[in-house]
């Protein structure tokens, strides 16, 4: 400041005109704040009336108006309270408007208001300009500068709003109540007020994947609007309209594969719906808590269910657990008479626990996700129920029929199983007579295994032998096995019943003989196809000029296919001819120059007839691939099936007078036992009339009656085979003419001892006691005597082969022998195993002493043999040649029948003491041993050795009946823990293993040398 001032006058202009400014700028930016807080709440109106705003929009149009009116307030205030417009602002402004006075009022203001004057201005002129310049301004109305118009814009415009705003609560107030609380508060959640009021949509609603769906709006009983139709939009599909009826719109949907919202718009009201679509809830699992009947005592079980079906046991009590795909609200099961809700844990449920017959045939499981989704359809499972079945048994070990000697022994083995448990397995058999269909002999069981609940499987073995059960010979066991579970009221369930034939001897021997026949009418049908392809072979290589031909060549591949069939079946029955020699080998009534002409015969087949047949399949196989070489190469084959043509021709010529030897010797057998049978049944009827004599047929006592009855039937069994024996007779003396038997047939005819003896079984039935113990045993003694007539006509010695006939016999009375002793061993085991609670174990050990007994008597026979009739003849005939060797053809044999004679003697002694032990049984494998001595590792073996080997072999691995096929002590089957005896210290007899003449320092010191001898001469038998 300075000393100059402005005029009076123009102050007071400048102060007219800032107050009217300053109104005018007021109103302005109170309309202007208006405009911008009504304008938006007008905006967020409008826009509710269409859109549910979202409320970033309404935060925005809040912010905005609240933005406008603090702009327009602070564009105020930085005029009027913060930057307040002094004399040279508003000099600017009123020069805007009065443009005559230029920059002068500004000029002289801004030179009163200075401090910096020039010095060399003139204070009067300057007075004088300040002057001027206000006179000049006098003229001007400073207050007509204010600018009206802007403020007059802003108060219309707020009027407007005001108005605008105003309406709406005016007329529709809850709408404007809405919308104000919306953009009072943009960030709370407060739903829009529509007209048209629907009912509560979901926000999210969960469709089936892929599936078409629908969904249903309504509007609310109190709805301002009520439109006509409702419009739904899926994302960017067109537009589906639904029209209201009885206050829903329904709109049907397609499916969808993929997340979307769905925009459902009635009138101004609008939903957006998040549309999820998601496949359907699954079962991933189901199982099944079975409950088992208690009778089976099992424990509750889990089982998977697989597939659409499922099988359950009667009686037992079932629930169901299921996992599905995902979480469950709800889920159950509906069945013939069970309809249960099941327990939800998330994914799972589990229904109650119900009876396989409230189940009934199916179960149907339904249920609910979380989202309310259901399966396509219910899950059906096929319920099954079954019956506790019977057990399952089989006795094994057996042909269907089997035919055995009283001694030998079957190893049989019982196998069960049950589908739950096994209470107990056995087996049991009944015995009658050969041609008796009742029971009357007795019934057994043994081998009783007993089981458990949980035990599903019952196995046992049982070595069989009809003389310890108490079975006799010439009868008839039908044996089976046995099984029983816990079903309560069942029996026990019995498996395919066998036939064992316990045959006598002489009976053994002719089934033997009959089993040989059919052998050879294989032979001579093998020979036939023989002859007949050698004459397809011929007329082929006869044909040169087809032969190169492809005919000629399938010709020939016909040919080779039945000479590989005629092998095949050749083999096959050579098997089989090794399987009866393994019966035969076991019965002494067969004699051993036959089973050394059946031996023969079969390595001759075996040896001789199977190769060129092998080798001529061969070639022919190479005459149909080569037609350049077909005529050579059948020349070739038919040389060669003519070998094997040769070699069977001559093995049926063999075979064939043996097996007639045999029929002739059965008939001695046959007759004997026939005599024997008669004697038994003589000395029986004693008894009896001794005690029936005078008694009426009233009188005898039942029991006595039985016994009559029995016998009868023995008799007429044995009339039976009488009368057999004659008419077989008949028909061999019409084939081989021999006067002993023509004279003994002759005599069974004139005697019409058939009919006689069918007249004692007639007395015997009437309890004529007395009348027929005399006639049996007339007739006793007249068939023993037939037999004595045929005993020196049994010419069984073999002959034939490359080995000494005699010498051939010889080895196999050895093998013969130890098989006995392997038979003596093995029911030796049997009755130790069962001593404990046997009492009859003495009278068992006993028995098996006289078979021993028997054993050493044989024994006896063939040292007797080697001493005598093995010597040549310059020792028994003056005649003979001087110049002979005085020492038998069987001295070689002679260490090991002297050292098992002395050991036999000591096990007759064991079992009559009694005593079955390990030991026993060892000394009984040492014999076998002794008999037929075992192939020594790394050691040569003579042709004798290998034979007598291969012999026993045959007899003891793997046989059906009888057999020895486990529990051995013996090297022929099992393991080798038999062999040398001798004494220890304490008197104990103790084994060690024999490996021929190398341990011979390990024997008895008795026979020591004779065995070191025995193995040097059967190691050097082939080169003597």
């Amino acid at each position: 400041m300075n000393a100059f001032t402005l005029p009076d006058s123009l102050v007071v202009q400048l102060r007219t005109y800032e107050g009217r400014l300053r109104r005018m700028e007021t109103l302005a930016a109170v309309a202007g704040g208006v405009v911008g807080l009504l304008a938006t709440f007008v905006l967020l109106f409008v826009f509710d009336r269409f859109v549910d705003t979202p409320r970033v929009a309404r935060t925005f149009l809040t912010l905005g108006g609240g933005v406008l009116a603090a702009w327009f307030a602070q564009a105020w205030a930085a005029h009027w309270l913060w930057n307040r417009r002094g004399p040279a602002q508003l000099a600017k402004l009123l020069q805007r408007h009065f443009k005559t006075l230029g920059d002068r009022l500004q000029g002289i203001i801004e030179l009163t208001e200075t401090n910096d004057l020039p010095p060399n201005i003139s204070p009067s002129l300057l007075r004088a300009a300040i002057h001027q310049v206000a006179d000049e301004s006098s003229r001007f109305n400073f207050q007509s500068a204010v600018p009206v118009r802007p403020a007059r814009r802003w108060v219309l415009a707020a009027g407007l709003l005001v108005a605008l705003t105003a309406a709406p609560f005016v007329f529709v107030p809850k709408a404007a109540n809405n919308a104000l609380a919306r953009w009072l508060h943009p960030w709370t959640q407060i739903d829009r007020y529509t007209f048209a009021s629907l009912e509560a949509l979901p926000a999210e609603l969960v469709v089936p994947h892929g599936e078409p769906f629908e969904i249903a709006c309504g509007l609310k009983a109190d709805s301002a609007w009520k439109p006509d139709t409702a419009v739904a939009r899926l994302e960017r599909t067109e537009p589906q309209q639904a029209k209201f009826e009885n206050g829903h719109a329904v709109f049907h949907l397609a499916g969808q594969t993929e997340n979307g919202t769905l925009t459902v718009r009635v009138g101004d009201a609008s939903r957006d719906i998040a549309i999820r679509p998601l496949h359907r809830p699954e079962m991933k699992e189901l199982a099944a808590r079975v409950e088992l009947p208690e009778y089976l005592g099992y424990p509750a079980a889990t089982v998977a269910i697989q597939g659409g079906s499922a099988e359950f046991l009667d009686g037992s009590k079932v629930s169901f657990a299921g996992k599905t795909s995902r979480a469950l609200k709800d889920a159950g099961m509906k069945a013939a008479q069970a309809d249960a809700a099941a327990t939800i844990k998330e994914e799972t449920f589990t229904t109650p626990a119900k009876s396989v017959a409230e189940i009934g045939a199916e179960a149907v499981f339904r249920w609910a996700d979380t989202h309310g989704l259901t399966p396509t359809q219910p899950y059906t499972l096929r319920v099954n129920t079954t019956k506790d079945a019977e057990p399952r048994v089989e006795l094994q070990g057996l042909d269907q029929e089997t035919a055995i000697l009283p001694n030998e022994m079957l190893k049989l083995n019982v196998a069960s199983s049950d589908d739950y448990g096994l209470k107990e397995a056995w087996v049991g058999w009944t015995v009658h007579g050969l041609d008796s269909k009742k029971n009357d002999l007795g019934q057994g069981d043994a081998a009783h295994t007993p089981g458990g609940q949980m035990k599903k499987d019952l196995g046992a073995p049982l070595d069989f032998t009809p003389a310890l059960y108490k079975i006799p010979e010439d009868s008839v066991v039908e044996i089976a096995a046995y099984a029983l579970d816990y079903f309560p009221t069942r029996k026990p369930v019995e498996s395919w019943k066998y036939t064992v034939y316990v045959l006598s001897p002489a009976k053994h021997a002719e089934r033997v003989r009959q089993r040989m026949d059919e052998v050879l009418k294989q032979l001579d049908e093998r020979i036939r196809d023989e002859e007949r392809q050698i004459e397809e072979a011929k007329a082929i290589a006869e044909d040169k000029k087809s032969l190169p031909e492809e005919k000629a060549g399938e010709d020939i591949k016909h040919v080779e296919a039945s000479e590989r069939a005629n092998e095949a079946a050749l083999k096959k029955m050579t098997e089989e001819m090794h399987e009866i020699m393994r019966d035969a080998m076991r019965n002494k009534e067969i004699p051993e120059g036959t089973l050394a002409d059946w031996h023969q015969t079969a390595e001759a087949l075996e040896q001789k007839a199977d190769p060129p047949m092998q080798q001529a399949a061969e070639s022919l196989q190479q005459g149909a691939q080569q037609p350049g070489a077909r005529e050579s190469q059948l020349a070739q084959a038919q040389k060669q099936q003519q070998e094997a043509l040769d070699a069977m021709r001559a093995a049926a010529k063999k075979m064939n007078k043996a097996n007639e030897n045999l029929y002739a010797h059965n008939f001695y057998n046959r007759m004997r036992a026939a005599a024997a049978a008669e004697h038994k049944i003589s000395d029986g009827l004693k008894g009896l009339a001794r005690e029936t004599a005078g008694l009426r047929a009233n009188e005898i006592a039942p029991s006595k009656i039985k016994e009559f009855s029995l016998a009868a039937d023995k008799q007429t069994t044995n009339t039976k085979d009488v009368d057999s024996i004659g008419n077989d007779m008949a028909a061999f003396v019409k084939r081989v003419p021999n006067e002993k038997y023509e004279t003994v047939q002759k005599e069974m005819s004139e005697k019409k001892v058939v009919a006689e003896l069918t007249e004692l079984a007639v007395f015997v039935k009437q309890n004529l006691g007395l009348k027929s113990v005399g006639r049996a045993r007339q007739w006793g003694d007249q068939l023993d005597e037939w037999a004595t007539m045929l005993q020196s006509e049994c010419k069984c010695q073999g002959g034939g082969g490359e080995m000494d006939p005699d010498v051939m016999e010889f080895m196999v009375s050895m093998v013969r022998a130890a098989v006995v002793q392997d038979g003596i061993r093995e029911q030796t085991q049997q009755v130790d195993e069962k001593k404990a609670g046997n009492a009859q174990y003495p009278d068992d050990s006993k028995k098996l002493a006289e078979q021993q007994d028997d054993l050493r008597g044989t024994l006896g026979a063939l040292l007797q043999k080697i001493m005598f009739d093995g010597v040549p003849k310059a020792l028994t005939d003056p005649l003979a040649d001087p110049g002979q060797p005085a020492q038998s053809k069987f001295e070689m044999f002679k260490p090991a029948i002297e050292g098992s004679l002395k050991l036999a003697g000591e096990v007759t002694e064991d079992l009559r003491r009694p005593q079955t032990d390990a030991d026993v049984v060892s000394t009984e494998g040492a014999i076998i041993e002794l008999l037929v001595p075992p192939d020594k590792k790394g050691g040569k073996c003579s042709s004798q050795q290998k034979m007598m080997q291969k012999m026993m072999a045959q007899v003891t691995q793997a046989r059906k009946s009888g057999g020895n096929n486990a529990k051995s002590s013996s090297s022929f089957a099992g393991d080798t823990t038999s062999g040398a005896v001798a004494k220890d210290t304490t008197g104990a007899r103790r084994v060690e293993k024999t490996g021929g003449a190398g341990n011979a320092g390990e024997w008895p010191e008795e026979f020591r040398d004779q065995l070191q001898s025995y193995f040097q001469q059967i190691e050097s038998g082939d080169k003597k």
